[in-house]
């Protein structure tokens, strides 16, 4: 990993302290070491096309053009519908563009592709989009089954309280807006 960053030190060196070894053999030999990573990319892009356009959907999405990802992330989603890093990728891009209901749909998805490997704050986005969506009861459901999967991880646990907590108060202050 730091053989491609060396062979740069070295020929900067060389050239910067006027040595006189020759600097086209330190080029080609950095050529040599980046040439493993560059052609490991362009094998993944020549056989899953699809992960250009989600790499350039996620570069749109992070420079804010999210009408550009969006389009970007529909046109691979046919492809990758059976990634749960995709469908996971796709629930936060909606979450930022603040569609709730959509970013709910598809962290869900997610979780059902693979409902095991999941850390407290990615499992926490199921049941707080759905709360930012106006679907309470949807989202206690998803706290109880979540704390039901995951009874013997106390981060998840405790996360997925916390998130229930923030639930509960959400619907008592609706509850009292409504009294009103």
């Amino acid at each position: 990993a730091f053989a491609p960053l060396a062979w740069t030190l070295k020929l900067l060196s060389t050239r910067f302290q006027g040595g006189t070894a020759n600097p086209s053999r330190k080029i080609t030999g950095a050529t040599l070491f980046n040439l493993g990573p560059v052609l490991s990319v362009a094998i993944l892009f020549i056989l899953s096309p699809a992960s250009v356009l989600w790499l350039l959907a996620d570069a749109s999405a992070l420079a804010g053009r999210m009408d550009q990802a969006e389009k970007l992330y529909i046109k691979a989603e046919p492809a990758l519908e059976k990634n749960e890093d995709f469908i996971f990728t796709l629930g936060q891009f909606y979450f930022r563009k603040g569609d709730w209901n959509r970013a709910a749909g598809y962290y869900i998805q997610s979780y059902e592709k693979d409902p095991t490997n999941w850390l407290p704050e990615p499992l926490a986005k199921i049941p707080d989009s759905l709360l930012k969506a106006g679907r309470h009861e949807e989202a206690l459901q998803w706290c109880k089954r979540i704390t039901g999967q995951y009874t013997g991880n106390r981060h998840v646990k405790s996360r997925i309280e916390r998130m229930k907590k923030e639930i509960v108060l959400s619907l008592e202050k609706m509850n009292r807006n409504v009294e009103k």
